[in-house]
């Protein structure tokens, strides 16, 4: 029988026998995700709700809060309406999302169709040996992505306009797909004369599309996100979105709730359903085909009194070194000596 093999690194330190195991690293967030749909309810977290028994709960109405505007109050809020055949995207229509964004930057955001095969995308989702079942869920996802209709009242940021749109209306988060014989594509051209693909492809929806070219994206790591749970996968796309060089980040836990797409509101109640994910973040996660560990969180804590959650985010002992040293940067750079003259870094 042969003798597994551990594919951890481990330091052995000079005089000590055992070795000692490499901390864990943050998640590689080189794969870019669009920002708004981060802090959007649209994706569900179970099967179960993914297709509602009654035909009137295939309509979601989530109230994300309000804001006066000439002495009138403005609802910010999300309408998700779903078609009842395909029902509402689960969390692995979010990861199905992800590939095929991750595809269209890897072709520079050049043009809302993505050329991407159904094996390409089982791939990027951790699929070691995809067959027919996972092609089947891959396809699911995209109907569910395609059927949908998003209402975004007031929360939807255009990045070019620096501000948020006041209403917008999106038929899906995918225009359209087609899949073809992938034994052959790769002799056809992207496209034929009258522009028609040719080969395999995934088509952004317009929405989507214009959000991502005009730059409104941040960093994820898809593997770490495929190797989480629906929901610590849900609360890890959006907190790495406020993780920009930030230590800690605190929110209401209502607010929270409402944008993971939790049903209940009581604050214990979402407090039972967010302090294990929060602890699955905080916790060493071994990612298929990443040699060490991850680590996202490095601890939490919720104010009952406040009813708020503060995170604080992970960092490896070389970066909590840098993170310091831009600390003490920005203090220098506010200083200014008697003279008037701001101090200079050498």
């Amino acid at each position: 029988m042969a003798a597994s093999r551990s594919t951890s690194t481990a330091l052995v330190l000079p005089g000590v026998g055992a070795p000692v195991p490499a901390e864990p690293s943050k998640p590689d967030e080189f794969t870019l995700a669009e920002g708004n749909l981060a802090e959007l309810p649209i994706f569900v977290l179970s099967n179960k709700e993914a297709k509602p028994k009654e035909l009137a709960d295939y309509k979601r109405h989530v109230v994300l809060g309000t804001r006066h505007e000439n002495g009138q109050e403005v609802e910010r809020s999300v309408t998700v309406t779903a078609n009842p055949a395909y029902g509402f995207p689960t969390m692995l229509a979010n990861r199905v999302l992800h590939a095929v964004i991750a595809a269209s930057q890897e072709q520079r955001f050049e043009s809302p169709f993505v050329f991407i095969t159904r094996h390409q995308i089982a791939v990027k989702l951790g699929y070691q040996q995809p067959g027919a079942t996972e092609y089947r869920l891959i396809l699911d996802a995209l109907k569910a992505l395609r059927s949908i209709v998003l209402v975004a009242a007031d929360c939807w940021h255009d990045k070019n306009k620096k501000t948020r749109e006041g209403s917008v209306k999106s038929a899906g988060l995918i225009a359209d797909f087609d899949f073809k014989d992938e034994r052959v594509q790769s002799q056809l051209p992207l496209l034929n004369r009258d522009g028609v693909p040719q080969r395999s492809y995934v088509k952004l929806s317009d929405l989507v599309y214009a959000s991502l070219r005009a730059g409104y994206h941040f960093g994820i790591e898809l593997p770490y996100l495929s190797a989480l749970g629906p929901l610590p996968g849900r609360l890890y796309e959006y907190l790495t979105k406020k993780d920009d060089q930030k230590t800690t980040y605190t929110e209401g836990v209502k607010s929270l709730g409402r944008k993971m797409n939790l049903k209940k509101t009581a604050p214990s109640d979402i407090m039972a359903a967010l302090g294990p994910a929060l602890d699955s973040l905080q916790r060493e996660v071994a990612v298929p085909s990443v040699e060490r560990r991850r680590r996202f969180l490095e601890s939490w804590k919720y104010d009952r009194e406040a009813a708020q959650v503060t995170v604080v985010f992970y960092r490896p002992t070389k970066e909590r070194g840098r993170d310091r040293l831009r600390e003490i940067q920005a203090q220098l750079e506010q200083m200014t000596p008697p003279g008037g003259k701001a101090l200079s870094r050498s």
